[in-house]
Order: structure tokens, then C-alpha cells, then sequence
């Protein structure tokens, strides 16, 4: 009796594993698009710096460094 409630409760954990793969499948999957998709928007808008910079919109990025540098280094020679 014991032998037969065991493989009746391994069977339908199979079968309950079975068929909610196909829905966390399919909401890993949108994450994982939603989060591709930002990757390579903010490639495009930011170059390498992408990565870095994505949720940290008031920090210098290194363009923004590179002229400060150049203003300061004219100033310098002027």
C-alpha cells in the first residue's frame, strides 16, 4: 500500500512539474528578453559605458570627464 501512495505522489509531482514548465518557461523568458532588450538600447545610447551607467543617469560618463579635462587643460595653457 505504502509502495503504490509513493509512486502515485512521485507521478504527480512529475506531472504538476510537467506542466508548470511551460509558464515559468514563458515568464523567464519575457524577464530575460525585457532585460536583453534594455541591454541593447542603452548599448546604442552609451557605448561600453551601457553596463555602468544604466540606472545611474546623473553620473559623468567618460565623454563628460574627457571635455572637463580638455576645458582645464585650455584654461591651463591660456
Amino acid at each position: 500500500m505504502k509502495n503504490s501512495e509513493t509512486r502515485q505522489s512521485i507521478i504527480l509531482l512529475v506531472v504538476q512539474r510537467t506542466l508548470a514548465f511551460p509558464f515559468f518557461f514563458g515568464i523567464a523568458f519575457v524577464g530575460a528578453s525585457i532585460m536583453f532588450i534594455k541591454w541593447i538600447i542603452n548599448f546604442i545610447r552609451f557605448g561600453g559605458e551601457s553596463i555602468t551607467y544604466t540606472d545611474k543617469m546623473s553620473r559623468k560618463t567618460i565623454q563628460d570627464v574627457f571635455v572637463k579635462l580638455n576645458e582645464m587643460q585650455q584654461r591651463e595653457q591660456s
